[in-house]
């Protein structure tokens, strides 16, 4: 945002969007920074400061409001008006041209609270402070400080949250602006400290569990959505849980809606015991009960990932695991989250979702500036500001429970803010739209071609460089005080490392790059790391991002090819050769299917059996004590494999080789059919492969075809639906055969998977 005109355009949603305080607005220092600057350059036009000051707060008061609250929230001198002078660029005191007044005068204007001389003597300075709200940064140590005491000592559990407030304050050592913001706050200041404890009380009451937002509705949602993640924290100090999250998925028949349950580590005694998933939803009959898969490596015991499609709208989905012993009549639970979904009656009707990665966009008021998915009753009109911004696509209607909803496809990445209508009534408020705070990142390193788990990448030969944010206004010093790096290593490491840096002392070091510097990993671990290692990532104001990476020094594959292979080949053992540095080896991971491993002069050779779908290997070498370095890599196999489904079920389908006949009378009473396949690499040739329909006798002769398209369940796996092919067999007398077929290019060979290779994805007929 260059102009104070595109600030007062992106600010003003906000202010009408029911706004409480105006430190709920998304900004951060650097963004403050750069709006003072914008401010100065305009005040600075004008030969006299009061009528700068004058036209400056009548063409952009939401401006004007949200620079003297947000400055609030980072400025922590008792020196509020001399430093906002200065960032500015004023020649006088600010006082003088009351834009202490004026503040006070736009809030109520814009019917947000502001305090009178009744109340504390220097209302103007505990209105602005007030409405600069407890910074994201002080937010740890009011939990830690404030919250927690209140809900866990045995004297302050006795009494009010009142009086456990005001004997907390003067003891609890937090920032200026806290102290400004809970002592200037009044009833609103207690009612964000009871709904605080509230959840920390019913977290720890309830296996972690997290309220959702509709639950303490008195609360800023910064507040709350800081509190999950603290909360994550908290839990993971005795045991990581990998949090369950909900996902879009924009092709299905039936429901839109995937709750995903990721991979879980667990400890060998929780291992021994039957695990179970449960989910359960508001006004549902039954809990959906899944067993969980326990299945073992090196490192570990381990769940599988669990996929879940949530038939109906809802407002949350609660899901938790639970273990039981033969000789105890109760389950006992580990574990607990409630995921919100839907918002509440009173609320916008809207769920969004990253468009790259398909999760939800946590419950806010206002939405990220980038491509998202909006899911939105169907009778519903999205208004948008500016009208420019244009939908990317739409989807087909959904079945059953979902039936009244639709999915749009919209890039917001310009767009300020948007409205729902329908017929003819606006629902909710205005939903403004925000550019996300920029975070640490990993850049450059050379990524092993095949990721597996996107959670944990493996860098081979190049390791990756941190990338941090930082303002382009200030001297390199400035902008890198406060950043730290620290890195350790998990287990067996070269080198083995639980080190903090602060990366203002590599300046050397460090590469600048729009707006972002880049601090060379290398620089701390060396050129050629091995092991797995955690990477913690720190600046100012609480801006913080982990990563956890696998390290290796030197990892080939020859002779390994990730092109279809031909129906006749495709059940043939796969065999490949993998190259690593000296001194190193390769072992299958324990409990994997076993693959044959022979050392020879051109690496190591591996030959997978047929039925194999990924190869799961350990690269290892030895540290300088002799301890085994190990780093887990799965490696796919290229092979197709194929199921029909039935319903909108993925967790039920079996995906295979086998040939799968079905009569036509079954398949014609199908409510919702689609044939699902599945192999690494799939989604990169999409655009070459079809679904053809054909005779069994004759299959030259094509009936019909259709594109494949994604499932949003995985990368590779895809899907056709069957449904556009029901008249045509209503009405074909022969046996028909559906068949997948693939062409590289233009002038290359078709690859088909048909009946004479006994790989017919689907025969028909009325009699088998």
């Amino acid at each position: 945002m260059q102009t104070l005109d595109d600030w007062e355009k992106w600010l003003k949603p906000f202010f009408d969007s029911g706004l409480r305080i105006i430190g709920e607005i998304p900004l951060t220092e650097t963004d403050v920074d750069k709006l003072a600057v914008v401010v100065r350059r305009f005040l600075a036009r004008y030969d006299k400061f009061t009528q700068a000051t004058h036209i400056f707060t009548k063409r952009y008061p939401h401006v004007f409001m949200t620079l003297l609250a947000h400055f609030s929230m980072y400025n922590e001198q008792s020196g509020y008006w001399h430093a906002l002078q200065q960032a500015v660029g004023a020649d006088q005191d600010l006082h003088i041209t009351f834009w202490h007044q004026r503040f006070v005068n736009l809030a109520r204007l814009n019917n947000l609270k502001t305090f009178s001389d009744s109340d504390t003597p220097n209302y103007y300075v505990a209105s602005i402070r007030f409405h600069g709200g407890i910074p994201s940064y002080y937010l740890p140590d009011f939990f830690e400080r404030m919250v927690v005491p209140a809900v866990t000592q045995t004297n302050l559990k006795k009494i009010s949250a009142k009086e456990a407030l005001n004997y907390l304050l003067p003891r609890a050592y937090l920032g200026r602006p806290v102290l400004d913001f809970l002592e200037n706050s009044g009833d609103m200041g207690l009612a964000w400290f009871e709904a605080c404890c509230k959840l920390v009380r019913h977290a720890r009451e309830n296996h972690g569990e997290v309220l959702p937002i509709s639950a303490v509705p008195e609360l800023p949602y910064n507040i709350h959505s800081f509190f999950e993640q603290y909360s994550e924290e908290r839990e993971d100090r005795g045991f990581h849980w990998s949090r369950p999250y909900l996902e879009i998925n924009p092709l299905s028949e039936g429901s839109p809606i995937i709750l995903r349950i990721p991979e879980q580590i667990v400890t060998t005694q929780a291992a021994s015991q039957l695990l179970q998933w449960t989910i359960t939803w508001p006004g549902q009959k039954e809990p959906i009960i899944h067993l969980c898969e326990i299945y073992h490596r090196r490192s570990g015991e381990f769940t599988s990932e669990v996929i879940q499609p949530i038939p109906i709208p809802t407002t949350q989905v609660t899901v938790s695991i639970s273990s039981s012993k033969q000789d105890e009549q109760e389950d006992s639970e580990l574990r607990r989250w409630t995921l919100p979904l839907l918002p509440a009656s009173d609320q916008t009707p809207l769920v969004a979702f990253r468009e790259k990665n398909l999760r939800q966009v946590p419950t806010a008021r206002s939405l990220p500036a980038q491509v998202l998915f909006l899911l939105t009753p169907r009778t519903v009109e999205l208004k948008l500001d500016p009208l420019t911004t244009e939908r990317i696509d739409s989807f087909p209607a959904f079945s059953s429970g979902w039936k009244d909803w639709k999915l749009e496809l919209w890039d917001l990445t310009n767009a300020i803010s948007l409205l729902l209508h329908q017929d003819g009534k606006e629902l909710g408020n205005v939903v403004p739209v925000a550019r996300e705070v920029d975070l640490p990142e990993l850049c450059d390193g050379y990524r092993f071609d095949y990721q597996e788990n996107l959670d944990q990448p493996l860098y081979t030969s190049a390791i990756p460089s941190v990338s941090i944010p930082i303002s382009p206004n200030v001297e390199k010093y400035q902008a890198l005080r406060g950043w730290k790096v620290s890195v350790i290593s998990i287990g067996e490491a070269a080198p083995s490392l639980d080190r903090t840096v602060s990366i203002v002392y590599y300046q050397n070091d460090i590469l600048s790059k729009d707006s972002r510097a880049i601090f060379p990993l290398a620089v701390l671990l060396g050129e050629k790391p091995a092991g797995i290692y955690e990477i913690k990532v720190s600046g100012l104001r609480g801006i913080k991002a982990d990563f956890r990476l696998r390290l290796w020094p030197k990892l080939l594959l020859q002779n390994y090819s990730k092109e279809l292979p031909k129906a006749e080949e495709s059940r043939d053992p796969v065999k490949f050769n993998v190259h690593l540095q000296e001194g190193a080896w390769i072992e299958t991971q324990p409990g994997a299917d076993p693959v044959e491993i022979v050392q020879g002069s051109n690496g190591f050779s591996i030959t997978a059996a047929s039925h194999l779908r990924s190869i799961a290997l350990d690269l290892v070498t030895l540290s300088r004590t002799g301890e085994e370095i190990r780093v887990p890599v799965s490696i796919p196999v290229v092979r197709l494999r194929w199921g029909l489904v039935e319903e909108n079920t993925p967790n039920l389908l079996e995906l295979g080789q086998t040939v799968i006949r079905v009569s036509k009378e079954r398949f014609l009473q199908y409510a919702s059919r689609s044939l699902h396949v599945e192999m690494h690499g799939l989604s990169e040739i999409i655009e070459r492969m079809s679904c053809q329909l054909v005779e069994s006798d004759n299959e030259s002769k094509l009936l019909q075809w259709a594109e494949f398209r994604k499932t949003g369940f995985r990368l590779d796996w895809l899907k056709v639906s069957l449904l556009q092919f029901s008249e045509t067999i209503r009405t074909i007398n022969t046996q028909v055969q559906f068949q997948l077929v693939y062409q590289k290019d233009n002038s290359s060979p078709l690859i088909r998977y048909p009946r004479d290779a006994q790989i017919r994805l689907a025969a028909m007929g009325t009699d088998h």
